[in-house]
């Protein structure tokens, strides 16, 4: 095995230059800080430039018997970061693939490789009349569009399903081909990148979640920057209020259509956004953790549950969503709030006339929808990873460039899929709250609504890394979420690496036929080994 990886990094340097090889300690501890303790051992992090590179490093890697695990950015905070699943693996690092091609302003489409950021993506787009939004997410300017579509994220701004927005693929194969449409062999490209299924079986999809090839490139759709966009706002006080709020969220996204998603989020969840964990008030404290925390926030103002919204369209057509709206919610014995993001800029110009002692919970908040405007409006920024920080005793070490990782943040995700049905969510949200007052872990719930049917739940599961029994508590919390949670009937849309193999039955026919088009495409096992399979 020694002299197989000898050779190959020998092979690897003659085609990429030593400067493009990472095999010295130093540079792979880099690749293998994680939020959550999935330290891997790898053996060489290579960093090409091109498909046809990409295709070599595959080659080379067949000839050796070496395995290998693409990352885009290495972002993949709270399931792995930029860790390989199994142990031995070389890293193909994508992120110096920064092409950005094809984009037509008339169509709204561009193509993407896998080190194009958020940040990057919008500043190509602001350049080139910013009539299209940039299809953003919480994980901040630095993560990549690809990386996050084909592990099927998704955000706020429409297109909410990052990988829906995914058109066409170009995918390097183990065997060293290039896969792409059936349409793009015809020479037909640019029906190729405006229609998604093709013509045929449609196959682009296996590519995602999987190990079966990697990604260089997708075209994805943009959506068009609109004439308006505002916020909205419902404020539930109690907790019994969670069966209500499902049935205006529901009700509001079959009745009312330009109206991407709404956020459930509960009092805890906005609290820890927009605040540090209070270790020595807790500490003193003779209450327990969670009703603290409770009224800490009822203190501060946040309601038991708030559902957060948007709205894009034309002014017109946004004036008349909100009487709507408006209508809705009454019924059901509520207010819904309005705010324009000239409402924001102009209250945050008069909050900044008080000292910064002064009113400073306000202050947090209006610069966190200040900072919410930015994202949907298609600008990405950090302030999503704030909460990464809250149980680090300094806080946010610095303004820019986050990286929990790298900045020793302790983090898992939990994000499980829940039927949007008022009894089965208020069984899920107590199911949480009890599981992770039983490990000392706050219970940080949001739902967001990926269509009228279902909601994407996610719970950060935060804990300081420098304290073992914390970060153990902390993994058998997510132990208990995830098997909890099979049993009640709600499933995460992804996993961390170290949940992988908890998925995986052969007698299963889905595990099945995954492991055989793994032998198919992957006979020797090169790609990604455990990623999703067996």
């Amino acid at each position: 095995m020694f002299a197989n990886i000898v050779g190959a990094v020998s092979s690897w340097e003659s085609l990429l230059g030593r400067d493009r090889v990472i095999t010295d300690i130093e540079g792979l501890s880099q690749y293998t800080r994680d939020t959550g303790g999935g330290k891997r051992s790898i053996t060489a992090v290579l960093r090409p430039l091109s498909v046809q590179e990409v295709v070599a490093i595959v080659g080379i890697a067949d000839q050796n018997n070496i395995t290998l695990y693409p990352i885009s950015q290495g972002k993949n905070w709270g399931y792995g970061s930029a860790n390989p699943v199994r142990d031995g693996c070389a890293i193909v690092d994508l992120s110096s693939m920064r092409g950005i091609s094809g984009y037509d302003p008339e169509l709204g489409i561009v193509s993407v490789e896998p080190g194009v950021t958020q940040g990057q993506l919008a500043q190509y787009l602001k350049e080139q009349g910013d009539r299209y939004l940039t299809p953003t997410t919480g994980a901040g300017p630095n993560a990549s569009i690809l990386g996050n579509a084909v592990e099927r994220g998704y955000g706020l701004v429409p297109i909410a399903d990052h990988f829906l927005s995914v058109l066409n693929m170009e995918v390097v194969l183990a065997n060293g081909s290039i896969y792409r449409s059936a349409i793009h062999a015809k020479g037909c490209d640019e029906v190729d990148r405006i229609f998604k299924w093709g013509i045929g079986p449609y196959i682009d999809g296996i590519f995602t979640q999987s190990n079966l090839g990697i990604v260089t490139k997708v075209t994805i759709a943009l959506t068009a920057r609109p004439e308006h966009i505002e916020m909205f706002f419902v404020e539930l006080k109690e907790y019994d209020d969670i069966h209500n709020a499902v049935l205006i969220v529901r009700e509001v996204l079959q009745e009312l259509a330009g109206i991407t998603g709404i956020n459930i989020m509960s009092d805890l969840r906005l609290q820890a956004m927009m605040s540090q964990y209070p270790f020595d008030a807790i500490a003193k404290s003779s209450q327990g953790m969670i009703p603290f925390l409770k009224e800490s926030a009822k203190k501060q103002g946040f309601s038991a549950w708030t559902c957060v919204g948007s709205l894009y369209g034309t002014k017109n057509m946004i004036t008349a969503a909100k009487n709507e709206l408006q209508r809705m919610v009454r019924e059901r014995g509520y207010r819904v709030t309005f705010v324009s993001k000239k409402k924001v800029v102009f209250v945050r110009s008069l909050l900044s006339l008080f000292p910064s002692s002064i009113l400073v919970a306000w202050k947090n908040r209006i610069n966190g929808l200040r900072m919410g405007f930015d994202i949907l409006e298609g600008r990405p920024n950090e302030g999503p990873l704030a909460i990464c920080y809250r149980h680090l005793r300094d806080g946010v070490v610095k303004d820019k460039d986050l990286d929990p990782a790298k900045d020793g943040c302790g983090l898992f995700w939990y994000a499980p899929l829940v039927p949007m049905k008022p009894e089965i969510v208020r069984s899920y949200v107590e199911f949480v709250e009890k599981t992770c007052e039983k490990h000392g872990i706050e219970p940080l719930i949001t739902l967001s609504s990926l269509s009228e049917r279902c909601f994407d739940s996610t719970v950060p599961i935060l804990f300081d890394p420098g304290d073992p029994q914390q970060e153990e508590r902390a993994k058998v919390c997510l132990e208990a979420l995830l098997e909890g949670g099979q049993k009640m009937g709600v499933y995460p849309y992804r996993v961390g690496i170290d949940m992988m193999k908890t998925l995986v039955d052969p007698t299963q026919p889905f595990w099945a036929t995954q492991e055989a088009l793994k032998k198919m495409f992957d006979p020797k096992g090169i790609l990604s080994p455990g990623r999703y399979s067996v």
